[in-house]
């Protein structure tokens, strides 16, 4: 073979390994962080999730835990990064007539209590996923009378698989 041959052959060899790492690249996560999880599958939505609770577009559910003494449970995966999900939670929320507890923020985590006429809940949100611009949220919705729900999933609340 020729030393232009070679050289051709090379050339068309390389831009293939090119195109193969870009066309993987939309895979790839946006911002890597050793130990983090990539976004799970999304599930069916929690039938009894309420309408007046809003979510950022795009949220998707990947968890609806089994309902236990009246606490139902819900995790997604929302659009949003970590300041972002709080962001919209301050601005939303209280709009749509919830009411908001102190909360807490944390370098990867954020947590508040809320409540509007009966219902009452609690959200934690983390920073775990590898793409920075998805935050998970674990959400716990109780009515007055039922057990009070813990975000850590103590006495009350059993911890979600995988946690």
């Amino acid at each position: 073979m020729g030393l232009r041959a070679r050289i051709a052959l090379v050339l068309v060899l390389a831009s293939g390994v090119v195109v193969a790492l870009l066309a993987g690249r939309g895979e790839e996560p946006t911002n890597r962080i050793p130990g983090c999880m990539r976004v799970p599958e999304a599930v069916p939505a929690a039938v009894w999730f309420p309408d007046d609770l809003p979510l950022p577009n795009g949220t998707q559910t990947t968890q609806v835990p089994d309902e236990e003494q009246g606490i139902k449970r819900v995790v997604l995966a929302v659009p949003a990064s970590l300041d972002g999900w709080v962001e919209f939670v301050l601005d939303a929320w209280p709009k749509a007539g919830w009411n908001l507890g102190v909360g807490e923020r944390e370098p990867f985590e954020a947590e508040d209590t809320f409540f509007k006429e009966n219902r009452y809940g609690l959200f934690r949100a983390r920073a775990l996923y590898c793409d920075a611009n998805v935050t998970e949220v674990l959400i716990v919705l109780g009515e007055r009378g039922d057990p009070i729900p813990t975000p850590s999933g103590g006495p009350s609340v059993p911890p979600l698989v995988g946690n």
